[in-house]
């Protein structure tokens, strides 16, 4: 079942929700509606499950073949392995604009605004542009990106195709078997990490990682969305770490992520 997020605290008030039901041997809840109208955001997924990862983990039983690639696009396997070494993701974070991106001279994995024609954005174009949300699947320099990582619900065929699915969570390490794991919000950054692992990439440094502001959750000042990103990326950091995978936030003194090592964008550009 590909149409299904893991949800991180409560529910937004605003999500309506229909009674529980049993799909692939987990309990989970359909959405009812969708929130896209409240802001420029993706499509919610058909069903959630309310799970709180320090308590209670949800095992799926059922079958394990790979999931199959139902929307269209060239097929992710094609990236599995490519790369290796250092990469830097570019997330979008009000810090990213502080720094000189073309001192850069790893892989660049940008994602939503950092590619070359938007406007705010200053640096290079990056090797790789992830995106989920259905605004950038209408711009035409998002669709013509050679490297675009299509993680939404769009019927466009264009981008590698990366499948949405719980099965792998909290971190898919196979995203042609199980899929990526989305959260709800959903942030187009944790994407882009899984895909820069699925690559080879074994350092990664995160520019504009700042977790701080108001997000498409509905709420002022400091979003939930925000504290609910920083419990799963420290669940994430011990997947990580049990396969030597590095994860850097960089260039960002005032980021709210707990998860990972802090690092200076000096360091980085050096």
């Amino acid at each position: 079942m590909d149409d299904v997020a893991v949800v991180i605290g409560a529910v937004p008030p605003w999500i309506d929700l229909g009674p529980a039901e049993v799909r692939d041997g987990v309990t989970v809840r359909p959405v009812l509606g969708d929130w896209s109208a409240r802001a420029e955001c993706d499509r919610p997924p058909a069903f959630l499950i309310e799970q709180d990862l320090g308590s209670r983990v949800i095992v799926l039983e059922g079958p394990t073949e790979p999931l199959p690639q139902r929307l269209p696009g060239k097929h992710i396997s094609e990236l599995k392995g490519k790369h290796s070494g250092r990469a830097v993701l570019l997330f979008n974070g009000p810090s990213l604009a502080r720094h000189n991106l073309f001192r850069v001279r790893d892989p660049l994995i940008g994602m939503n605004r950092t590619f070359v024609g938007n406007k705010g954005y200053t640096g290079p174009q990056p090797e790789y542009l992830c995106a989920i949300d259905e605004v950038w699947m209408r711009h035409p320099d998002v669709l013509a990106h050679p490297g675009l990582i299509n993680g939404g619900v769009n019927e466009v065929s264009k981008g590698y195709r990366v499948t949405r699915s719980y099965r792998g969570r909290p971190f898919s390490f196979d995203l042609a078997h199980d899929g990526y794991v989305p959260l709800t919000p959903g942030t187009t950054g944790f994407l882009a990490l899984q895909v820069a692992v699925w690559m080879g990439f074994t350092e990664l440094y995160c520019l504009g990682l700042d977790l701080r502001g108001g997000h498409f959750d509905g709420s002022s000042g400091v979003s939930q969305h925000f504290s609910w990103m920083n419990r799963f990326y420290n669940k994430v950091a011990v997947s990580l770490a049990e396969r030597d995978i590095s994860v850097t936030v960089c260039g960002s003194p005032e980021s709210k992520c707990t998860a990972f090592p802090h690092s200076s964008f000096e360091e980085l550009a050096a």
